[in-house]
């Protein structure tokens, strides 16, 4: 079994939490929170912290068994299958929604010229290799990449800093505490409920239980703390009207600093950083769904399976949006309910009936 450390599992959980996040999540919490979206982030980050008990404790039930082992164990062998299908079916449609991201972001914000085939094929080729090489090489990488991408937010924040207004996030309560319910359920939906795809990776760690408990909890709070920070500069800098409007507000943040009057044009920066902590986000989702296949599927290696799903991804990827309209819908109405239902109602659910056979076998014993 291919093993990686709790600090690369935690730096894999904070790469795929920033994700897409660092370019979408600003605009959806200032949409339904306004000035307050910043205060929603800190709602859902701490709300998230509590979801966190919940993947922790369902690891603790499943004893040494993988998570699709468990599934089987807790629900029988037909639901238990049915269920790994649908958890297979989520981690490709996360690919498949990220991949299409990634491919609209190019070829609307950089290369409007490159056909947006070529950019979802090139991005699949990159996730498939990625995949192929191994998860012990993902996540040494992500010792490279992660501090990078810490340092170059770091200064994101203190060059934007000059350029900011505290009053813009005045009033604190304009949309009402509903505002911010809505807006902070929304920040618990995306990043941190789709988590849950991290119980199949979760068997890989050394050391495992505390130290898997303590990198959730790291990873939550710095992934969350980097999207809130870039929510409120949003807002302190182009106000909660630009930024809900924006659908890249990130992106157009960057596009406003010079430094000194000497460095300009860092945008590109910016989307680095989304381009590196999207493509890990590929590759995790990729890897999950060829994990449960095989195992389900009763193959020893997953590895001659990766070409395959490359070639289903790519018209996929291609055909799952046909333009901006469908895509906020399908990401503010459809995939939030998917969400919460794969990563906290199953969940429950599983933790819930484990506990109450904990309960009654241990009765029967006595």
């Amino acid at each position: 079994m291919r093993v990686i450390s709790a600090r690369q599992y935690m730096l894999l959980i904070c790469l795929f939490i920033i994700g897409s996040s660092i370019l979408y999540l600003p605009s959806l919490l200032t949409r339904y929170a306004g000035e307050a979206g910043w205060i929603s982030g800190i709602v859902g980050t701490v709300g998230a912290m509590f979801s966190i008990l919940l993947y922790v404790a369902i690891y603790r039930c499943m004893n040494g068994l993988s998570f699709e082992q468990y599934l089987n164990v807790t629900l029988g062998t037909w639901a238990g299958g049915m269920l790994n299908l649908l958890y297979i079916a989520f981690a490709l449609i996360l690919a498949t929604l990220n991949i299409n991201d990634m491919g609209t972001f190019i070829t609307t914000q950089i290369e409007t010229a490159t056909p947006l085939v070529t950019i979802l094929i090139v991005m699949t080729v990159l996730g498939t290799y990625a995949v192929r090489v191994g998860l012990e090489a993902l996540g040494r990488s992500t010792e490279i990449f992660f501090p990078l991408i810490c340092l170059i937010l770091i200064f994101f924040t203190v060059f934007l800093l000059q350029d900011s207004e505290i009053d813009l996030i005045k009033p604190y309560m304009g949309f009402g505490l509903f505002g911010i319910a809505k807006a902070s359920l929304m920040f618990m939906t995306f990043p941190y409920w789709e988590m849950v795809l991290f119980l199949v990776i979760a068997p890989h760690v050394s050391n495992q239980y505390r130290t898997i408990r303590k990198a959730m909890f790291h990873a939550v709070w710095i992934g969350g703390s980097c999207i809130t920070v870039l929510t409120l500069l949003c807002i302190m800098c182009n106000g909660a009207m630009l930024t809900s409007v924006n659908t890249f507000p990130t992106y157009r943040l960057a596009q406003s600093i010079e430094a000194g009057g000497f460095f300009g044009r860092l945008e590109i920066m910016m989307a680095g950083i989304w381009f590196v902590t999207i493509f890990y986000k590929i590759t995790i989702c990729m890897y999950v769904a060829l994990v449960m296949i095989s195992r389900l599927s009763g193959t020893k290696d997953w590895k001659p399976l990766t070409w395959p799903l490359a070639l289903v991804l790519v018209p996929l990827a291609y055909y799952v949006s046909p333009n901006s309209a469908f895509t906020g819908h399908v990401t503010t109405r459809i995939i939030p309910g998917t969400v919460v239902f794969m990563g906290f109602i199953i969940p429950l659910f599983l933790l819930l009936l484990t506990t109450i056979r904990g309960q009654l076998n241990r009765g029967l014993r006595e």
